[in-house]
């Protein structure tokens, strides 16, 4: 079985389906979007500016593109076992232009 982030679908019960709700920044998106980042260090998400216990896709590639933080880093602060962090690394490698430095 492959390793996905726990999302604020995992934390529902199975009876609420995959209901829309609303990420800090305010966008709308699905439950299984909402990646549960209360597992990364609290130094994590007060230099990432992270407010909130879930955290779309859209904030996320923000912080991946502006080099806050690299994917394999944030998935290993999530738990993510090392075969899904090679994966991850091999996808990155060949997919991800390089980071845009941060301002």
């Amino acid at each position: 079985m492959t390793w996905t982030a726990p999302t604020l679908k995992d934390t529902l019960a199975s009876s609420e389906g995959n209901p829309l709700a609303r990420c800090g920044c305010g966008r709308v998106t699905n439950a299984d979007m909402l990646v549960d980042v209360r597992l990364l260090p609290k130094d994590t998400r007060a230099r990432l500016r992270i407010t909130s216990d879930f955290l779309c896709d859209g904030c996320r590639e923000h912080h991946f593109r502006m080099a806050h933080i690299a994917p394999v880093a944030f998935y290993a602060a999530l738990g993510a076992p090392a075969d899904a962090l090679l994966r991850i690394k091999a996808f990155d490698a060949r997919h991800r232009a390089p980071p845009t430095p941060a301002q």
